[in-house]
């Protein structure tokens, strides 16, 4: 209403007037106007009151747009935490996706090459020697590049976690070399390791992962090299950081120019040389290699020269352990020379797959043991409590119960049967893994695909660790 509007109807008006200053400066002011009327009731006059309350207005406005301000980033806040939530979802999934995918792959993988393996025993003549082992490598370079692409998208999601433990890094670097000399002899490759007299026995660090970083190294070296020799140098440094684990794999193969060198680290990349187009590979092991080591903290590197080889830098930050808690295992027993000590056995297997089981039960019948086959964790709880068994194998995934699951019930359970030594059988073998494994109660882990050797060992050190106990 206007000013003249609200005098000529009610005879008074309220409201902000915008006026100018004695200093220039526009002012707002809230003013009263009231008309006074004379005896015949005609206004004579007008009395006005003003009070400044520019301040006052730009308090209340500051005061608005802060609240507006606050009531946006609520608005942003719970958009966020929705899309938090919506993310942690889709983490979750994936890592369900992620350890339904390594099962459902290295399942079957597995079994092809337990049944590789198994032919080999078979008395084959040359060439199907030849055939079996060339299907063998086969069979384990899937395996690699199986791994390296769930390692991958571990990363990718952010779940691949790292388990430091006290370990044997001489012991650690040679048991690796040797499983790794049959693939550089078979090029006509000598594969040489070199430790430092003064190295350390016993450092914290995450063995496993420094393994698959080796691994990685000495395969890359291997399928580079055609001729000449792959060393490895360990080596420690001591400063005022701390210890330093320091490894170098030198190889006398094609090499690379210096700006190939961090095309190297690259995922998916590899020399485009035209003598590598024929070697495969993901190229996932040497940028999965990096970025474990960044994760713990170090550094990968590499030098080399166009046809004159490569050499790769491992420096991690690693603390002192003591020897006590390093862990050494038992010497592994040979699968020829191998004689069961402990007499006939009872052994339950627990194990869903039917290549798995056929595979265990090839491994173990030659040894006159008295075998009971069930397909899932539920099963096997039942049949111990009923039942006496010598040693339990158990597979970890399975319907109805797994391995875990099962294994905790038995130990649970009263009687001598809770003491029945288990050992679990899966493809998951990260220490984090065994971790969860050996604290539900479990005396052993074997990795799939199942080798003899390493089951036997084991076996012989479950026994060995139960008779102890009890």
């Amino acid at each position: 209403m206007s000013i003249l509007g609200g005098i000529r109807d009610s005879g008074e008006w309220r409201g902000y007037l915008d006026m100018l200053a004695g200093d220039g400066e526009v002012m707002t002011v809230d003013a009263s106007l009231t008309t006074l009327a004379d005896q015949k009731g005609r206004v004579a006059g007008i009395i006005s009151v003003a009070r400044d309350v520019t301040d006052l207005l730009k308090a209340e406005r500051a005061i608005l747009e802060k609240n507006e301000a606050l009531e946006s980033k609520q608005v942003e806040l719970e958009k966020a935490l929705v899309e938090g939530e919506a993310a942690r979802r889709a983490n979750r999934a994936k890592d369900v996706f992620l350890a339904n995918t390594s099962h459902e792959l290295r399942t079957p993988l597995a079994g092809v090459i337990g049944m590789i393996n198994l032919l080999a025993d078979t008395g084959l003549s040359d060439e199907q020697v030849q055939l079996v082992e060339t299907a063998n490598v086969s069979a384990h370079s899937l395996l690699t590049i199986i791994d390296d692409i769930l390692d991958l998208a571990k990363m990718e999601v952010g779940t691949l976690s790292l388990r430091e433990a006290a370990f044997d890094p001489v012991d650690l670097v040679v048991k690796t070399a040797a499983t790794l000399k049959p693939a550089a002899s078979a090029k006509g490759l000598q594969l040489n390791v070199s430790v430092a007299d003064d190295a350390p026995r016993s450092v914290v660090g995450d063995a496993s992962r420094i393994r698959q970083i080796l691994f990685n190294l000495v395969g890359n070296a291997v399928k580079f090299t055609e001729e000449g020799h792959i060393d490895i140098v360990l080596d420690f440094d001591r400063d005022e950081n701390g210890l330093h684990f320091m490894m170098e794999v030198r190889d006398t193969g094609i090499g690379f120019s210096n700006s190939e060198r961090e095309k190297i680290f690259a995922r998916f990349e590899q020399l485009d040389a035209s003598s590598t187009k024929s070697i495969g590979g993901t190229g996932l092991g040497l940028s999965i290699s990096r970025e474990l080591a960044q994760m713990m903290g170090g550094t990968l590197r590499a030098s080399g020269r166009e046809g004159e080889g490569a050499t790769f830098y491992l420096h991690l930050p690693v603390r002192e352990g003591h020897a006590e808690a390093a862990q050494t295992p038992l010497k592994a027993i040979s699968a020829e020379e191998y004689e069961p000590e402990f007499g006939p056995l009872k052994v339950l297997i627990a194990e869903d797959n039917a290549i798995n089981q056929m595979l265990i039960e090839k491994i173990l019948e030659r040894y006159g043991w008295e075998l009971k086959l069930v397909s899932n964790g539920r099963e096997a709880v039942d049949l111990v409590e009923q039942g006496s068994f010598d040693l339990v194998l158990m597979d970890i995934r399975m319907p109805v119960m797994d391995g875990v699951t099962a294994t905790r019930a038995i130990r649970a359970s009263s009687g001598p049967q809770a003491g029945t030594p288990i050992i679990a059988l899966t493809a998951n073998t990260m220490e984090d893994d065994k971790q969860v494994y050996m604290e539900a109660g479990m005396d052993g882990v074997v990795g799939k695909p199942v080798d003899r050797a390493t089951l036997l060992t084991a076996i012989g050190q479950a026994l060995e660790i139960r008779r102890r106990v009890s």
